[in-house]
């Protein structure tokens, strides 16, 4: 099934149309067997921005220069977003992220502000859940928190 990396071990990529428009990519996290993944909601460029911008504005290519400009201030804001930035699709799904060419490093030295947990957005069911983790007051962020607590 399209869901099956999830069920895999951690630190796979798990991509996958959402409605059928935009790509999405979930890091898993779980244990081999029990589905779990977190997603990549939003991302603050730290380097090729120029490159994201090329790629978000490619579809937008009869609009006005006003998209241009909101474009640049929320190149992978938003999950969709954030895969077209990236140029994240199909052929990313199941990918290796901790040693694989598309990768996830932390580095707590780039980190700067508080992390925090808010409530989740964009779905039906256990909205409340604080599930949702960010820096406090980062304008990458893809929606606006309800009030944040520190995790």
């Amino acid at each position: 099934p399209r869901n099956a990396p999830m069920f895999g071990p951690g630190g796979r990529a798990y991509v996958y149309r959402s409605y059928g428009l935009h790509w999405c990519m979930n890091v898993t996290c779980g244990l081999v067997g029990h589905g779990a993944a977190v997603l990549l909601r939003a991302l603050q460029p730290l380097q090729g921005d120029a490159l994201m911008l090329r790629r978000r504005l490619q579809p937008l290519r009869n609009k006005q220069p006003p998209a241009t400009a909101y474009v640049a201030r929320r190149l992978a804001v938003g999950p969709g977003n954030l895969c077209v930035a990236m140029a994240v699709a199909s052929h990313h799904n199941d990918a290796d992220l901790l040693r694989g060419p598309l990768r996830i490093v932390c580095d707590p030295k780039r980190v700067r502000g508080e992390v925090v947990a808010t409530t989740r957005v964009g779905i039906s069911i256990a909205q409340e859940v604080p599930w949702r983790f960010l820096l406090a007051n980062n304008p990458h962020v893809s929606k606006a928190p309800s009030p944040a607590r520190a995790s």
